[in-house]
């Protein structure tokens, strides 16, 4: 799997008008659509001494998906966007509320109304087929 390759098959949601929330749920459909195992996680994120309710996606290789915690943290190199590993952040913490129920699976017509059709733009199987893929090592 390659994380960089998962960040650029997503950019086209950068440009929808959503929070954590909506944005994790537009991602949740198209990784559900392509049965891609992930957890929609809530809960919050710490940088510094700031603390934010958020919501994100963490894959069964333990990466996360998160499009808009710089929307909450600042736009910065040391605030993660995209799919990576957490601890490549060592400066932000993610703490999972486990109590908290997430909403199921949305309808497609949901999905592409609240990303203004940009969910459309992803090319999701390809985004699954390198979802699913064994990790590669760095050379």
């Amino acid at each position: 799997m390659n994380p960089s390759l998962l960040t650029h098959l997503l950019k086209p949601l950068d440009g929808a008008r959503l929070e954590c929330d909506g944005m994790s749920s537009v991602i949740s459909w198209g990784l559900h659509e392509q049965g891609v195992t992930h957890r929609v996680k809530s809960g919050m994120i710490h940088r510094g001494d700031v603390s934010i309710c958020h919501v994100w996606i963490e894959l069964f290789t333990g990466h996360v998906i998160d499009l808009r915690a710089r929307m909450w943290l600042g736009d910065r190199l040391d605030v993660p966007h995209g799919v990576f590993r957490p601890e490549d952040y060592p400066h932000v913490t993610y703490i999972e509320h486990p109590d908290k129920e997430r909403m199921g699976v949305m309808d497609g017509w949901l999905v592409m109304a609240l990303s203004d059709g940009l969910a459309g733009k992803v090319r999701w199987s390809d985004l699954a087929r390198e979802a699913k893929s064994e990790p590669r090592v760095a050379q």
